[in-house]
């Protein structure tokens, strides 16, 4: 696997400037500016601020109290991937289960940092671009993929009987 096949350039297609879609400024899709509007638009209760395309209907959270985005917008089938991912990777995360499956101590990270590094480890792209909020909709199969093999591995429980990760959304 070569270094950054799983993060695509997420503008390579329309030429847009990466540091702008990162931010949530541009949507990734159609390349338009976004609006930041409350979450309420798209939840019916607000859940905190957020940078929407609606046309495309993607949107992204940001960081509370700040403009921040907590990754880049996601249409649908973006947002289903991620929750996948997150869904597989919060197992590993936020659990005791990255010490079993890579037992390298590395001082002063807690559980979800370990587990990221772990994860920039088996995708082989730079730790500082290992997360799941930037990841596009293939980054986010793999990382379902490597999260599954590694579990399996770990444990003697059919799929369905593993214990569930305290989830923040």
């Amino acid at each position: 696997m070569k270094n950054n096949e799983y993060i695509k350039p997420l503008s390579e297609a329309n030429n847009l400037p990466n540091r702008l879609v990162y931010k949530g400024l541009i949507c990734p899709y159609c390349g338009n500016k976004t609006e930041f509007i409350d979450s309420s638009f798209v939840y019916k209760r607000s859940y905190g601020m957020i940078y929407i395309c609606k046309p495309c209907d993607a949107y992204v959270h940001v960081h509370k109290g700040t403009s921040k985005a907590l990754g880049r917008l996601a249409n649908r089938e973006l947002r289903e991937a991620k929750k996948e991912a997150h869904f597989h990777f919060d197992k590993i995360a936020r659990t005791a289960q990255i010490n079993f499956i890579w037992d390298e101590d590395v001082a002063k990270m807690n559980s979800r940092q370990k587990a990221y590094k772990w994860l920039a480890m088996q995708l082989q792209i730079p730790e500082p671009h290992c997360h799941i909020g930037m990841f596009d909709v293939d980054a986010c199969k793999k990382v379902v993929e490597i999260c599954l093999r590694y579990l399996k591995a770990q444990t003697d429980l059919p799929e369905g009987d593993w214990p569930e990760p305290e989830l923040p959304y």
